[in-house]
């Protein structure tokens, strides 16, 4: 589904989950983003978006995304071996480039919606 500029919550950028996951704690962190974000209009700047990102990464997390390793996060361990393990490298690598290029789509990179 593409993103029109009467799509302006930021949960519009998570529409589309990733092709696959890091660990199986990102599934629900994902998910809890999706709710965080539905009533939050979209930022107009890929600052803005990143930094949005970064912020509620590290609130649900308790983690900075900059952290090297596997964080567990208790709510999101629901069996397996990896379960309630988020990965932040998976979040820097693969979903922040992937919703900031959903946002360029946006807002065409000028920070004005599109027509």
């Amino acid at each position: 589904m593409a993103l029109s500029k009467r799509t302006t919550t930021f949960a519009a950028l998570f529409r589309k989950k990733p092709p696959h996951w890091g660990l199986r704690g990102d599934p629900f962190l994902w998910n809890e983003m999706v709710q965080r974000f539905k009533l939050v209009a979209c930022p107009s700047s890929i600052e803005g978006v990143r930094a949005v990102i970064e912020e509620a990464f590290l609130e649900l997390t308790d983690h900075s995304m900059s952290h090297p390793d596997a964080i567990f996060v208790e709510r999101y361990s629901h069996g397996g071996m990896s379960s309630g393990h988020v990965c932040p490298e998976f979040w820097r690598d693969t979903v922040v480039p992937m919703l900031l290029e959903r946002q360029a789509g946006l807002f065409g990179g000028s920070g004005d919606p599109v027509e």
